[in-house]
């Protein structure tokens, strides 16, 4: 997968926060963030953000994204801000 097919990822600081939040996540999109909103549901509340980076970093991995784009993702989809 490229980070083409995710339009999530093509934003920018310059398209301001409003962007991520108007943005309505795609089918895949949604898939890869219930695959990374399952694996950190686990966590205790307290945990710390690397541990939720940890968690989220090999799901997308398994769909072709490196750490940095992994944790954007999640970051964004998540919270509607920018990492």
């Amino acid at each position: 997968m490229k980070t083409e097919d995710l339009p999530l990822l093509q934003f920018t600081r310059g398209d301001g926060e409003g962007a991520l939040l108007s943005h309505k996540l795609t089918d895949l999109e949604r898939a890869i963030f219930m695959e990374m909103n399952s694996a950190t549901l686990t966590l205790p509340e307290d945990s710390p953000l690397e541990k939720y980076h940890e968690a989220v970093v090999p799901i997308g991995a398994k769909h072709g994204l490196d750490a940095k784009q992994s944790i954007a993702f999640w970051t964004r989809s998540t919270f509607s801000i920018f990492e």
